[in-house]
């Protein structure tokens, strides 16, 4: 009984561990296809030297 209950907590680790995983390559993936169309028009060398 107890192995199963540690095999029950291992896979809810397991799967916890996974979500956060995926939800931050989703994270990662937004910001930089967002971000790609931003720098298609805006050099990045302007973006961090520009003064205007």
């Amino acid at each position: 009984m107890a192995r199963l209950k540690e095999k029950v907590i291992e896979g809810l680790l397991m799967t916890a561990g996974m979500i956060t995983i995926l939800a931050t390559l989703g994270i990662i993936w937004i910001l930089f296809s967002g971000s790609y169309g931003f720098f298609k028009e805006v050099p990045i060398r302007d973006f961090l030297t520009d003064t205007q």
